[in-house]
């Protein structure tokens, strides 16, 4: 299963000088009261008070299609030079894509507590995870 899986790649690293980067934020978002800005919007302020510039979904304008907001969202994310994972993001169909396409680009991923503590995962390049094309995982 993807979720196992790319938890047995987790070799973390901590960033030279606690490196700042430009990350995209993903969590859960759908079937979540205020589709979840509130914890969206405090992550995003806690990340950027350690430096880091922060793409937050959360801010996009309300009342899109499900299907607008992940076009965005990958538009966003080619953006980035991270990703930086909400609580309950495997839970998520749309974080899960997003991580997917992160790991494509080969882009660090962490949770948002890691990114934090700039403690964060190397990408894993060509969108493989043991042999198997991500896109295709879970």
């Amino acid at each position: 299963m993807f979720q196992e899986e790319l938890w047995k790649l987790c070799v973390y690293v901590r960033a030279e000088g606690g490196a700042k980067v430009k990350l995209y934020l993903s969590g859960p978002m759908t079937g979540i009261k205020n589709f979840n800005r509130p914890l969206f919007h405090c992550w995003a302020t806690r990340l950027r008070r350690k430096g880091h510039e922060v793409v937050n979904p959360a801010d996009l304008p309300a009342g899109w299609e499900w299907e607008r907001y992940m076009a965005q969202a990958q538009e966003d994310l080619v953006g980035c030079e991270g990703i930086a994972l909400l609580p309950g993001f495997l839970s998520s169909k749309g974080a899960c894509q997003e991580l997917r396409w992160a790991l494509m680009l080969g882009m660090p991923y962490g949770t948002v507590r890691n990114w934090e503590q700039h403690r964060v995962v190397m990408g894993v390049g060509g969108g493989m995870l043991h042999g198997q094309e991500v896109a295709r995982a879970g």
